[in-house]
């Protein structure tokens, strides 16, 4: 299957915009607000000035909340994000509870990922449709996405293969676009901070025509930074503009594009190494760099697409959507990374690298009610569909000796990298799925539904595929009263992978089972939400390193470990716990064991806690607004390793506190000072990398509304 009506889909929705951009309406139609606006307010966070969200359907594609689904889940609102400044995806995800983040080397340009029960986070969907980290950001991963165009963001833990198929058991991040608004809103803002860092953002909505049929909205974003790191500076630039238009009562299109254009220069995707060949640590300062003076790492992404939603009557709606992803990726890097000898002596591997996949996405969703038994039932299904193509050149690494790592020369020459052969991948994936949520009783639900899945990965002349994976999906949900909802769920596993074994062989894909059973909170007046969820995971075909075992091509080898477990619970509170105060907070803890028992997968920490409250002054205090937030993990560490070696190889447990103030200078204007890290805590994001997270630092910015 291939989507080859992306361009006549395009042009049709197009043609159907400025249509309704055109026409006249009746007196009726300017007086009738549809299910489906209505339904569009209620899933936004912007404007509520809350933490707690319950409407987010785009995770089952069922009409559901928080409290009705079976499975942990988090919102991060619109306003959580400006008060604690959370201007990337990367920063978003680490305040969730439950996810933690590994980075090898600098921002925009290493080697970045985040976890979640101890599995890599691998499923991103935007506006309900599925997509892949590859598609999103290339080097540096999906962690420098700019959220100044996303209302909400959503992190669902553990497996979500029922809407995106292929993946791991860990999390999936939902992110809900900006729309249009019926009313002319506006709000500028600006801001300056440490590190000669500048954030510039503009956003604009409002109704295009008299009748408010047609709605456009455009948001730009600028950022820039050097850092306390020698020589390294970034920027990004980010835009965002769509069209919503009605084209009845009971029908809404949307048309839109989003580009972003980062470059990080003196970045890599290393950093020094903690520990030398023997184990003995080698000490760094924050402020050192591995990274050659000439090395920059940039991207550009664009991307289209265009949603059509309608609803048959009051009990059928359908949704489709459509959109095409251009990425261009290069990164040119000189690192001195390798770890050195016991004697000082080292190597810098210099190499450039380019990727410019092309990705085309595809969905399209039918949900109802029906009537039976005495109760309302909600059913639900669709199709979606991803293809990601790219033709690349591939180009030799050169190794260069360094006799003292510790004079490591950052103005070392640029060399001459020669082309070795096309570098080329296309990848795809086409599923069915299928849903109900039956009310058994006026307290029981039972939800029920699967996905057949095809898989596809043509690389460089290899080939993998997986053709029919059924992928089952169940919960069961029990209202005990307004208040109160015990839930249930299981599903199956199914995640190819790209890791090797030693002799070049990729590992068979990853298989399992997950289960949850939990129980949620719902605060009178729905201001506020707790749960609490207690979680297992079985897996068999887990990648574990294989020791210093290397692939023939030079990659680290891998072996596939069967039988393997995850387990832990999490707890969480999120929203206004009492008139000006509010609170996102959660705890995790999880333990990974293999089939013999032993740990494994001590690189993520086994427990975490994250907590970050506000609270608005009463009385003549009222235009302030106080906050702060700790971020404690327990140890990490690598357990290949023994004695003097894996102490070497080890973060010690830490915590990491900050502190916000927002002062509202008139009612449209606010001031909003973040300090972060006040006691400037030291603390590296991997255990066998020295590099760092951010010292204690300070952003202030000025916005306004109108």
């Amino acid at each position: 299957m291939k989507v080859v009506v992306w361009a006549g889909g395009y042009s049709m929705v197009l043609g159907l915009l400025m249509s309704a951009a055109q026409a006249q309406e009746t007196p009726q139609e300017v007086s009738t607000l549809s299910s489906i606006k209505v339904r569009a307010q209620n899933e936004k966070s912007e404007g509520t000035g809350s933490y707690q969200q319950q409407a987010v359907p785009q995770i089952l594609k069922l009409p559901m909340t928080l409290q009705e689904l079976p499975q942990s889940a988090t919102v991060i609102t619109r306003q959580r994000i400006e008060d604690q400044g959370l201007d990337t995806l990367g920063q978003v995800m680490e305040q969730s509870p439950g996810v933690s983040r590994q980075q090898y080397g600098d921002d925009g340009a290493g080697y970045t990922s985040f976890q979640a029960r101890g599995f890599n986070i691998t499923n991103y969907v935007i506006d309900g449709v599925p997509t892949t980290a590859a598609a999103l950001q290339g080097y540096g991963g999906v962690s420098v996405m700019d959220t100044a165009i996303y209302d909400n963001v959503v992190i669902v833990r553990g497996a979500t293969g029922l809407l995106s198929g292929a993946g791991e058991p860990s999390a999936s991040i939902m992110m809900q676009r900006k729309r249009p608004t019926a009313e002319f809103q506006g709000q500028v803002s600006a801001g300056v901070g440490t590190w000669d860092r500048y954030r510039g953002m503009a956003d604009l909505s409002g109704p295009l025509n008299d009748s408010g049929s047609v709605r456009g909205r455009l948001v730009a974003a600028y950022d820039q930074s050097r850092s306390w790191k020698e020589g390294y500076k970034g920027k990004r630039d980010v835009f965002y503009g769509v069209i919503e238009a009605d084209l009845g009562a009971r029908t809404v299109a949307r048309l839109g594009i989003e580009h972003m254009d980062n470059r990080y220069d003196g970045s890599s995707m290393h950093a020094f190494s903690v520990s030398d060949t023997a184990g003995n640590l080698v000490q760094w300062d924050r402020s050192d760099s591995a990274t050659a003076a000439w090395a920059y790492s940039k991207q550009r992404r664009t991307m289209a697409f265009a949603q059509l939603e309608h609803e048959f009557n009051d009990d059928w709606s359908i949704q489709m959507a459509m959109g095409r992803s251009w990425l261009n990726n290069e990164q040119l890097y000189g690192v001195a990374a390798p770890a050195p000898t016991p004697q000082g002596r080292g190597s810098m591997t210099a190499g450039f690298n380019e990727k410019t996949p092309t990705q085309d996405t595809a969905d399209i969703t039918i949900t109802g009610r029906f009537q039976a038994w005495g109760q309302g039932h909600d059913v639900m299904l669709g199709a979606n569909y991803y293809e990601l193509s790219r033709h690349d050149t591939a180009y030799a690494r050169q190794r260069i000796p360094i006799a003292q790592i510790k004079d490591f020369d950052r103005n070392v020459p640029r060399p001459d990298l020669k082309i070795t052969g096309p570098d080329n991948q296309r990848a795809r994936q086409w599923g069915a799925y299928a849903a109900t949520r039956l009310r058994l009783t006026d307290k029981l639900a039972l939800i029920a539904g699967g996905r057949v899945t095809n898989w596809k990965d043509h690389s460089n002349a290899r080939l993998r595929k997986e053709n029919g994976v059924f992928t089952p999906y169940a919960g069961l949900v029990y209202d005990w009263n307004e208040q109160w909802t015990s839930y249930a769920s299981y599903t199956k596993i199914f995640n190819p992978q790209s890791s090797q074994d030693r002799d070049g062989n990729y590992l068979d894909p990853e298989q399992g089972t997950n289960y949850e059973v939990g129980v949620k909170y719902l605060f009178p007046g729905e201001a506020a939400s707790a749960s609490l969820a207690v979680f297992q995971t079985r897996k068999d075909n887990l990648a574990v390193v294989d020791g210093k075992e290397l692939t023939p091509s030079g990659a680290q080898a891998y072996t596939a470990a069967s039988n393997t477990r995850s387990e832990g619970i999490e707890f969480e509170i999120n929203g206004e716990l009492a008139p000006g105060w509010q609170m996102g907070a959660g705890y995790t803890h999880y333990r990974f064991r293999g089939a013999d028992g032993e740990k494994i997968k001590t690189d993520i920490p086994a427990d975490q806690v994250k907590l970050f409250t506000t609270y608005r002054l009463p009385g003549a205090w009222h235009k302030l607004t106080v906050g702060g937030s700790v971020q404690w993990q327990s140890k990490i560490f690598d357990n290949q390793l023994t004695g003097v070696a894996r102490e070497t190889n080890t973060q010690k447990a830490y915590a990491v506190v900050d502190l916000m103030a927002r002062y509202a200078i008139t009612p449209r204007a606010d001031l909003t000072v973040n300090f972060n890290n006040i006691f400037d805590k030291t603390y590296r994001l991997a255990y066998s990398s020295h590099t760092y997270g951010a010292p204690r630092n300070v952003m202030a910015s000025l916005r306004y509304q109108f």
